[in-house]
């Protein structure tokens, strides 16, 4: 909306242009920028929401002093009607007048007011007169200085707790959750502790094959029954991994990579496909250390999805 605020006008200057700021800050009350990605092409314009019903400067003193006046004669005449229901009296005349009164005072038509103050006067005497009682004044209630402390109190307590569940906003917000790469990074590096914790030998098991070498040597020498029975791996022994179709995931990856760079280079936004594609290296090498052939499945199935979005 319109304003002479010098952060606001500066905040529309960097972001819109001064052109765009001066013609916000003479703009007419009532209006306001507006900005519309698919209106005016995306550039800010001014509207005009309402017409003015309302004078936007400032009271004088003597109004001011005027509805300060009269303000206090009706919450006396109030005061009195009060009093007078309290004693089964017939106000309802008096109630009537004083709303015409209320409304001429809420439209400045202070010369009304006057006519139906005066009015309302000698119709409270009367009323008065016929119970033969006079009215009490009304005596303006102050908080004492004991309430206030109080409220200074609860409003100083209310406010630390406030601050505190603040502060423990803030920390969570900072305290991040890991991120998928990150996650994905961790499983590599507790794979990759795994096997070498696996390769290293352990204690005894070193100096064994270096004592039976010469066994294994003179065995050889003399053949017995054994020798047509085919040698077979040891159970232990770990058997490698066989690949499966990771060295065509990496190339489909890399046909990826290079159609993405091709299209962003023609100027086609792929936000979307690159987010798609942003752990695929890493889940490739995961797959590749310990993965199995339900999991090689669903990467085939991945790729297979981003290149029909990328031909779509």
């Amino acid at each position: 909306m319109r304003t002479r605020d010098e952060g606001d006008m500066d905040r529309i200057r960097l972001k819109y242009g001064e052109n765009i700021m001066k013609s916000v800050v003479k703009a007419s009350v009532g209006s306001g920028m507006f900005v519309n990605a698919e209106y005016n092409k995306g550039a800010p314009y001014i509207v005009s929401f309402r017409p003015m019903y309302h004078n936007i400067e400032r009271l004088s003193d003597e109004e001011l002093k005027k509805y300060f006046k009269y303000n206090n004669m009706i919450d006396d005449i109030e005061y009195q009607i009060e009093q007078l229901e309290q004693e089964n009296v017939d106000v309802f005349d008096v109630k009537i007048e004083l709303k015409i009164a209320k409304n001429k005072l809420m439209a400045g038509a202070f010369n009304m007011v006057d006519i139906y103050l005066e009015s309302i006067g000698p119709m409270l005497l009367n009323n008065w007169k016929k119970i033969g009682k006079t009215p009490k004044k009304r005596v303006v209630q102050l908080v004492s200085e004991e309430e206030i402390k109080e409220s200074i109190d609860i409003a100083r307590e209310e406010r630390e707790e406030y601050l505190k569940k603040k502060a423990e906003e803030m920390k969570k917000q900072h305290e991040k959750p890991q991120s998928k790469r990150e996650e994905m990074y961790a499983i590599k590096q507790e794979v990759n502790s795994g096997k070498e914790e696996r390769k290293k030998p352990k204690g005894r098991e070193e100096q064994k094959p270096k004592e039976q070498a010469p066994e294994k040597t003179r065995s050889a020498s003399s053949p017995t029954a054994d020798d047509s029975v085919k040698a077979e791996p040891h159970p232990l022994v770990r058997k490698p991994k066989h690949e499966g179709g990771i060295g065509k995931m990496t190339d489909e990856y890399n046909k990826i990579s290079d159609k993405i760079k091709k299209m962003e280079a023609a100027g086609k936004d792929m936000y979307f496909i690159k987010l798609n594609t942003i752990n695929l290296r890493n889940e490739m090498d995961l797959l590749k250390e310990a993965g199995t052939d339900d999991e090689k499945k669903r990467m085939f199935e991945k790729i297979a999805k981003i290149k029909k979005l990328l031909n779509s």
